[in-house]
């Protein structure tokens, strides 16, 4: 009889936008295999950047290694597409409860993202460094 995990990782790696990333990511957490289970999420989602099941098991995954303000940011992204969301507002609030969400506050959103790095200007700011030093 084959390993589960190993049935799911095959799945996975055919298509790592799938369904089965989420399915993976979470038989390597309840494994123990917690880092692996991250990067399965991480290399789902950017497959497939809609998968909100990855996201939100992301976030649990991040709050698990105490990366608080990883797992917001997660949050905030479903927040993004389910801005009326109940559940997703008060676990925000446990993440980040100096960010007041909860009470409709967008200056969360605001601030998180400004965290978020843009590669565009990372790029750019790469690009000025190599004209001064040439």
């Amino acid at each position: 009889m084959s390993n589960p995990i190993e049935v799911l990782r095959k799945q996975f790696e055919t298509d790592t936008g799938s369904k089965a990333c989420v399915a993976l990511a979470d038989a390597l957490y309840r494994d123990g295999q917690l880092l692996e289970a991250i990067d399965v999420c991480l290399r789902g989602l950017s497959s497939n950047a809609q998968n909100d099941a990855a996201r939100l098991l992301l976030a649990k995954l991040f709050s698990e290694r105490g990366y608080n303000s990883f797992a917001a940011r997660e949050v905030v992204e479903l927040l993004r597409r389910f801005p009326e969301s109940q559940p997703l507002k008060k676990l925000l609030e446990k993440l980040s409860p100096d960010i007041g969400v909860v009470t409709g506050d967008n200056s969360a959103q605001e601030t998180i993202a400004e965290a978020e790095i843009d590669f565009g200007d990372i790029q750019v700011l790469h690009d000025e460094a190599a004209g001064k030093e040439s």
